[in-house]
């Protein structure tokens, strides 16, 4: 387990914690993804989903790579699920992430434009 999500589990939960929830397990994701393990990477995806928020991702979103690379690779319910614990946490991305959906469930890829970022 990377020192970033060790230290959210034995901290006393600030505003940073739920960054460091998000991009642990978007990093975690991605690294089980590049080695071809994409059940693992599904698993990190949704444990991402989990963060609390933080002024960040509750106002500008979260990074979608992860999310991008799954699409790519047909995991649509995965990235759909994704998207729906999201909206627990980002608040205002409820229109960006309508549009996302939809354009998955058309087995698109959505543009993630600015969410993402690597």
């Amino acid at each position: 387990m990377p020192r970033l999500l060790e230290t959210v589990g034995s901290a006393k939960p600030d505003w940073n914690s739920g960054n460091a929830i998000h991009d642990g397990n978007m990093v975690l994701g991605l690294v089980a993804l590049n080695a071809g393990n994409v059940p693992q990477a599904r698993k990190y995806l949704l444990q991402a989903g989990k963060s609390p928020g933080s002024p960040q991702v509750n106002f500008f979103g979260p990074n979608m790579t992860l999310a991008q690379e799954l699409a790519k690779k047909g995991e649509k319910q995965t990235v759909l699920e994704y998207f729906a614990l999201c909206r627990n946490f980002w608040k205002m991305g409820g229109t960006k992430l309508d549009q996302w959906a939809s354009t998955v469930r058309g087995d698109g890829i959505p543009d993630f434009g600015p969410n993402l970022f690597n």
